[in-house]
């Protein structure tokens, strides 16, 4: 029998109680002789020959001491008894289908988190709730590969379920689809790049730069994470003209926004199209080239290598501020990459690293 065959079940369900009859047969004794033997009313032994009443635990044991034989022998023949009926009531081959295929869905997407949110709604027949994971996804027949080529950045200290990262860039998708913004031009986008980033000295610019963007022709979703996707943001196209950023503000300071953003943005630029995971340190995956691009160029345009000429290990928090009015960057910005240089410990400056989701109030969807 394969793992997907039904187990075959017998021609007809045999009672505990047909085994007990040849057990008292076999030693001359009536029901009222087992009775008193196990000290129980003579009504309770004739209901469990009958199959009215189950065998539980202590009973089991009562009869394998009163027949000489094991506890398990009776409760494998009631337990055996009960699933045959139960699979020979017309409803339960039916309920056991949709038990089956729920939990298929449920290992596809996180069904419930999708339903609280309001992405799917609740239903009532397991087939209602199949086409709205179908259309939620786009595909005409659920198993098909749903994910479009993305580019993830996220923690890989844990495990992310891969199906709350699809659910997440589903519903990204599908909300940046609604999202209106100009036709994209690469060489305008590289171009406006830099002034962008100037405008990060201002924490409420962020607002200010996200519109500027959109203006640019690239598609922002500002959508909080699933759990369990442990998602700092993605990178993917509508198709070749329509590029879309997904962010989730996981980490609500300034460093982490400017980066992520901007991490996602040169994948844009790129065209990159893998699917590739990132550590939320900025640390690429091994042997990821596009990843690792990403990765040099966002930290190169946010703070030059070259600005950091001279300084070493352990360096103070007094060098902050005249390298962030040098570089014309937020001093949290500063303090974040020289964290992740190595160049400073990571209890200092934190004061720094302000937080941005006020600054995006009613942005952030849900």
């Amino acid at each position: 029998m394969t793992a997907t065959e039904e187990p075959l079940l017998p021609a007809r369900p045999v009672p505990p109680g047909q085994i007990m009859r040849r057990e008292l047969e076999a030693r001359g004794w009536s029901q009222r002789d087992l009775a008193e033997i196990m000290k129980r009313p003579p009504q309770a032994i004739a209901e469990i020959v009958t199959g009215v009443k189950q065998i539980t635990p202590e009973t089991a044991s009562e009869l394998g001491a009163a027949f000489g034989t094991s506890a398990e022998l009776w409760m494998n023949l009631e337990s055996r008894y009960r699933l045959t009926l139960s699979r020979r009531k017309p409803a339960a081959e039916a309920k056991a289908q949709a038990i089956r295929a729920k939990g298929r869905l449920y290992e596809l997407v996180p069904v419930r988190e999708l339903i609280r949110r309001g992405w799917i709604r609740k239903a009532v027949s397991i087939e209602a709730l199949e086409r709205q994971v179908q259309v939620f996804l786009g595909v005409a027949k659920l198993g098909e590969d749903a994910m479009l080529a993305t580019s993830f950045r996220h923690s890989a200290a844990r495990r992310p379920e891969p199906g709350a990262q699809l659910a997440w860039v589903k519903r990204v998708e599908s909300l940046a689809r609604r999202e209106a913004a100009s036709r994209y031009d690469e060489s305008i986008l590289r171009a406006a790049l830099p002034g962008l980033v100037a405008k990060s000295p201002h924490p409420q610019s962020c607002r200010q730069v996200l519109e500027e963007l959109r203006g640019l022709g690239v598609r922002i979703v500002l959508l909080e994470r699933l759990p369990r996707t442990y998602l700092d943001g993605a990178a993917f196209w509508l198709d070749e003209e329509r590029p879309v950023i997904g962010l989730t503000l996981r980490f609500d300071r300034i460093d982490y926004f400017w980066f992520t953003l901007v991490h996602e943005l040169i994948h844009i630029l790129e065209k990159h199209a893998a699917r590739v995971e990132q550590t939320e340190d900025g640390a690429p995956a091994p042997a990821d080239a596009e990843e690792e691009e990403a990765n040099i160029q966002a930290q190169e345009l946010l703070v030059p290598s070259a600005a950091l000429t001279g300084l070493r290990k352990g360096v103070g928090i007094t060098a902050v501020e005249p390298l962030a009015r040098a570089l014309s960057r937020h001093p949290g910005i500063i303090v974040g990459q020289l964290q992740h240089r190595g160049l400073m410990e990571y209890r200092q400056g934190r004061t720094h690293l302000v937080k941005v989701r006020h600054h995006l109030a009613g942005l952030i969807q849900d």
